[in-house]
């Protein structure tokens, strides 16, 4: 094959996004996860702090946990460990920065950081508060987050490999009429 047709033939090639129909599997994704129950999302964002090395991890969330939702501990080296709490909210909108400071109120004193997970997103306020300096530090996971780090650990997502036909390469050897 010359070099003009492996150019062509790269040219031709589907963009890997549309190929891999990324963008479906996400929406339906965001569905998901914003169909399950409350209980089964901290279960699952437990699992998913479990899986990317947390430890000692337990969902403590229900009726009055003053909006903490599990603890564990994060390894940092062979000598130190921090504790991490998390709240997990399945919200289609935006997380306020009253949730973030009710959170941050809840761990302090108590938790080294906090985790804030959402199937929503959150308002540039609450970004703020999170990152707020001489406080508890939080991160916030929103959905587009979510998302990355499931696919990236292959929890509820399996890579799959398909193969399609590209019919015009075969056009000019079939039979005419």
């Amino acid at each position: 094959m010359t070099e003009t047709a492996v150019d062509e033939a790269d040219a031709s090639a589907p963009d890997e996004k549309t190929y891999l129909n990324q963008d479906e599997i996400q929406e339906e994704l965001v569905r998901i996860l914003r169909g399950i129950t409350d209980k089964g999302f901290e279960e699952l964002c437990a699992r998913l702090l479990r899986h990317i090395g947390f430890e000692n991890l337990k969902v403590t969330g229900q009726t009055g946990d003053h909006g903490i939702d599990g603890e564990g501990f994060l390894l940092i080296n062979r000598f130190v460990r921090i504790k991490v709490m998390f709240q997990c909210k399945r919200y289609a909108g935006t997380v306020q920065v009253k949730e973030i400071r009710d959170f941050r109120g809840a761990i302090q004193g108590r938790s080294e950081r906090g985790i804030f997970l959402t199937t929503g997103t959150f308002t540039k306020n609450a970004r703020g508060e999170a990152a707020r300096e001489n406080a508890t530090a939080i991160e916030l996971v929103d959905i587009e987050r979510l998302l990355e780090l499931l696919i990236e650990e292959g929890l509820g997502i399996r890579e799959t490999k398909a193969l399609t036909i590209d019919r015009e390469f075969f056009a000019p050897y079939q039979k005419v009429g």
